[in-house]
C-alpha cells in the first residue's frame, strides 16, 4: 500500500494564493468597487472570481488530492484529503499519460489516469513529495497511453467537469 504525502511547497502555494485572493478582495472593498467605472469594475470582479474558481476547483479539488494505492484499487479524496472518498479499481482505467508542466525554475511532471477516455485522476509531482513512488505503483498496474501535452485551455475546461 502506498499513500500520498503532500510536500511543503504545495501548502505554500495554496496559502499564498488564498492570501492573494483575500488581498485583492480587500483592495477592491477598500477602494470601493462601486466607485470604479463599469469598464474597470467588471474585469476586476471577473478576475477575482476566476482566480477563486481556479484555486478551489482547479487546483485544490483536482490536484491537491490524497491518494491511497492498494493491490487492485486506488482511493482518492479531493480537497486536500477532506473531500468525499472515491475508490477506483485498476481494471476500470484505460491507462495513464504523463505530462510535463514547464515552469520558470523547474518542470513538473503530472500523471493522468484515464477511464473511458477522460482524465479521472491527476497526480502531480509539484503537490506530492512521494510522486515517484506513486508513479511506480501506478505504472506497474496500468497501461501507458503515451504523453499528454499541457494545454492551458483544456486545464481551464476541466475545472468545470465533475
Amino acid at each position: 500500500m502506498v499513500e500520498s504525502k503532500f510536500n511543503f511547497w504545495s501548502f505554500v502555494a495554496v496559502i499564498s494564493s488564498l492570501l492573494l485572493f483575500v488581498l485583492l478582495f480587500y483592495i477592491l472593498c477598500k477602494i470601493g468597487i462601486m466607485n470604479l467605472p463599469v469598464y474597470a469594475s467588471i474585469p476586476l470582479l471577473a478576475l477575482l472570481l476566476f482566480l477563486m474558481v481556479w484555486l478551489l476547483f482547479g487546483e485544490i479539488r483536482t490536484k491537491l488530492i490524497k491518494i491511497k494505492i492498494e493491490n487492485n484499487s486506488i482511493t482518492v479524496k479531493n480537497f486536500i484529503g477532506l473531500g468525499i472518498e472515491k475508490k477506483y479499481y485498476f481494471r476500470e482505467f484505460d491507462g495513464y499519460k504523463i505530462s510535463i508542466l514547464p515552469s520558470e525554475y523547474q518542470d513538473f511532471e503530472y500523471l493522468y489516469l484515464f477511464a473511458e477516455q477522460r482524465k479521472v485522476i491527476k497526480i502531480s509531482q509539484f503537490y506530492h513529495s512521494n510522486y515517484a513512488e506513486l508513479k511506480q505503483s501506478i505504472i506497474r498496474k496500468t497501461k501507458n497511453l503515451g504523453t499528454a501535452h499541457f494545454n492551458f485551455v483544456a486545464e481551464v475546461k476541466e475545472i468545470f467537469i465533475v
